[in-house]
């Protein structure tokens, strides 16, 4: 490495780093979609009091009780994620992505039996998987802000502002950026003092691509039975199975596009972060379903917590190019080993409640309210760790949840119309956010349609899901710092179901 003299912490989203987790992973794991067939999807999303559809045996376990035939269902998916992202304050454009994943929404089995002589009129056993939430995602930005992700890794250098000697810094930020010269100490003679090639002032040229996949499946297992064609009751036992990954492609240079560069011995730098979530859950569910007349429903449900149990891999690696007091552009290169960490979460409860309104064979409308307190989600680092550094940063993100985070109640409203064989349906979901700083809602709207014949079923739906976010690629401690991303997207699902009765 040649040396050369210089010119004198909000928390990274989804961060490669040692201790990857932060509060606003809670969401990811808690903000849940409750459809999972072109039914479901095409009323948005609010079937659990009448019961007869397999997306919403998880909702409602209850409505299950209101099959009257066994049924095989299995639904295809199509989904296509729109993005522009736009960096504020500053004038470079906006940059667009799109992303298009096929999949299985859902696969079941519904067994029914009718017990004879008495006035429990089902029992039903259901299983299955539906597909909860789904992270096939990409975006990117582009555009020129004072500072540099350099900055983060200076500040990593310092415990307490007393510089960390060379050996103590971490594999994955400031250690990368000390063997590849982004830091740098002149004179180690009086212990370390770390420096960087940065100065107020002069702005950096910034773009970074991120890229999400992956999903939760949950496999579930339900019972319930019909007492007297009056009430439904029903529980279910479910097991998420968590698959994440994102990559992020990070970039900066002294002289981008129309600009000469002003910033001395910095030209460029690459930084990427690699990370994979897995692991398994379990929850539990109990509802029921209450017939108040032939033409007016409703249901209640309860959701225990889930609680998890996640492995994160993750993979950094670091470029910087710099020119050496000798007047040679140089390039060093670090990579960290491969991280591992093993941790728990637990999501919060969740009360659901919902009402359907027949109008005889015409149709009927619908409607469901879910209230879940996101503060009430954890995490656990100490399930496998005795170290205290675990066990202050847990405090650190459970108080953070606890004191950023609140309550949120969600609605979802549709309505199917009966054309003979055919069905035409449309709905609205109303997803309240998490931040208890911000009362704004996300919007879903759907439409739909279906076939039912003599033991088989069609329908198809299409679904259009608005939503804004705020994006920072790194943390420092002063935020007003850290490049700010506002991003608009537009996901579309397109979702077709079949089904036999028999």
């Amino acid at each position: 490495m040649i040396f050369r003299f210089p010119l004198i912490l909000v928390i990274l989203l989804f961060s490669g780093f040692s201790q990857a987790q932060v509060a606003d992973d809670i969401i990811r794991y808690s903000r849940l979609e409750t459809f999972s067939t072109a039914r479901s999807a095409g009323v948005g999303g609010g079937l659990s009091a009448l019961g007869t559809d397999f997306a919403m045996i998880g909702v409602n376990p209850g409505g299950l009780g209101n099959y009257r035939k066994s049924e095989f269902v299995l639904s295809p998916g199509l989904n296509l994620d729109n993005t522009e992202s736009d960096v504020l304050n500053d004038n470079e454009g906006i940059e667009s992505n799109s992303k298009v994943k096929f999949g299985f929404r859902n696969l079941g089995f519904v067994f029914n039996r009718k017990p004879r002589g008495n006035k429990w009129k089902t029992y039903n056993v259901a299983i299955g998987f539906n597909q909860v939430a789904n992270y096939h995602r990409e975006f990117s930005f582009a555009g020129r802000t004072q500072g540099s992700v350099v900055d983060r890794f200076l500040e990593l250098a310092y415990d307490g502002g007393q510089a960390i000697s060379p050996e103590q810094l971490d594999d994955f930020e400031a250690g990368l950026a000390y063997e590849t010269g982004a830091l740098f100490d002149p004179d180690s003679s009086d212990g370390p003092d770390y420096f960087n090639d940065f100065e107020e002032g002069p702005t950096v040229y910034k773009m970074q691509q991120v890229t999400t996949k992956g999903n939760i499946n949950e496999l579930l297992i339900a019972f319930a039975g019909n007492y007297n064609d009056k009430l439904s009751i029903g529980a279910s036992f479910g097991v998420p199975i968590v698959n994440y990954t994102y990559k992020k492609i990070y970039n900066e240079e002294d002289d981008g596009p129309g600009k000469e560069g002003d910033i001395a011995f910095f030209n460029a730098l690459k930084f990427n972060e690699d990370l994979n979530t897995s692991g398994v859950g379990f929850n539990a569910k109990i509802g029921a379903t209450y017939r108040v007349t032939q033409a007016f429903r409703f249901g209640i449900a309860v959701h225990s917590p889930t609680w998890m149990r996640l492995t994160d891999l993750y993979y950094n690696k670091l470029r910087y190019n710099f020119t050496g007091s000798n007047g040679l552009d140089v390039e060093e290169e670090a990579s960290s080993p491969d991280g591992t960490f093993d941790y728990g979460l637990t999501t919060p409860w969740r009360a659901i409640g919902s009402a359907a309104f027949i109008v005889g064979k015409k149709g009927f409308v619908t409607g469901e309210v879910e209230y879940l307190d996101y503060s009430t989600a954890k995490f656990n680092f100490t399930r496998n760790s005795s170290s205290s550094g675990d066990a202050s940063y847990e405090r650190e993100v459970n108080d953070e949840i606890l004191n950023d985070f609140g309550s949120a109640v969600n609605l979802r409203l549709g309505g199917e119309i009966v054309l003979s064989d055919w069905r035409a349906r449309a709905g609205i979901g109303l997803i309240g956010k998490p931040k208890i700083d911000d009362d704004s809602i996300d919007l879903h709207y759907s439409v739909g349609f279906g076939y039912r014949g003599n033991g088989f079923y069609f329908d198809m739906a299409y679904r259009l899901f608005q939503y804004q976010q705020e994006y920072r690629p790194y943390n420092l401690v002063d935020d007003d710092l850290e490049p700010l991303v506002e991003v608009e997207g537009l996901n579309n699902q397109i979702l077709t179901t079949v089904g036999f009765r028999f």
